[in-house]
């Protein structure tokens, strides 16, 4: 059994055997089958697979044998499949167009809650995050933040902000405050959500425009807007690694 994750179309898991893999449409339409490595792995009776590895072509499809749960009945295979940090980490794209379709409360403290682990300067977790999912705020914004238009349609945003009376380390909360949104935006992908980071500190205007549009205390410093929501767009995973650009112990 095999299976096969599709990042062109959003995440897609599906057991099935080689035979079938050929004629389900999920291999590569540019490649084609016989430019996807097919990985086999033999099921034990506990239902985890002997051995593991995956393979991703140039356009972005990974066949794997990753299985790594015993089997369970046909409902429960159905459950959701929350993708590694590695395939999130090299397959996060910014997207720009929304559905309509709101976020679930449980998909957003998810979300919340990988900001709130972010790593921070003395562990000072300079942080506050305000969750926007009022159709007239997120609509208002793109008045003062001419980059944040999909926000006219998004379902929701979070504003990262610094919160200045737990700073204890200067500027780092700076440092502190971008990892959180890092953070954010990958547990957004992991839920096969779309998102985008829209810079706001600090610019004055972006600054001193959600201050007052949120009505934010003096010691609150908003610092980045990930807009957020079921991807209306595709992108393609490509590869960014770029071997000019890493040096070994010296320029």
């Amino acid at each position: 059994m095999l299976k096969i994750y599709n990042y062109e179309g959003g995440l897609e898991t599906v057991m099935m055997d080689e035979a079938s893999l050929k004629t389900s449409g999920l291999t590569c339409p540019n490649c084609g089958s016989g430019k996807i490595k097919i990985i086999r792995g033999e099921i034990s009776s506990t239902g985890s697979v002997q051995e593991c590895s995956c393979c991703i072509c140039q356009h972005g499809f990974i066949v794997s044998t990753c299985l790594t749960k015993k089997k369970q009945d046909d409902e429960s295979m159905q459950d959701e499949v929350v993708m590694d940090a590695m395939k999130a980490l090299l397959t996060r794209r910014s997207i720009r167009r929304f559905k309509s379709d709101k976020i679930k409360n449980s998909d957003i403290r998810d979300i919340l809650e990988a900001g709130m682990n972010a790593p921070s300067a003395g562990n000072e977790q300079p942080w506050h995050f305000i969750v926007i999912d009022d159709p007239f705020i997120l609509k208002e914004i793109p008045s003062f933040h001419k980059h944040a238009e999909m926000l006219k349609e998004a379902p929701l945003a979070i504003l990262v902000c610094g919160d200045m009376d737990l700073v204890k380390h200067g500027d780092m909360w700076i440092q502190d405050c971008s990892a959180a949104t890092e953070n954010i935006l990958l547990a957004i992908h992991s839920k096969h959500l779309g998102g985008v980071w829209l810079g706001v500190y600090p610019r004055e205007d972006r600054v001193n425009g959600l201050k007052n549009l949120l009505k934010l205390p003096d010691n609150i410093v908003p610092f980045s807007l990930v807009a957020a929501g079921y991807p209306a767009e595709r992108k393609t995973y490509k590869s960014r690694y770029d071997e000019s650009r890493v040096h070994y112990n010296k320029w």
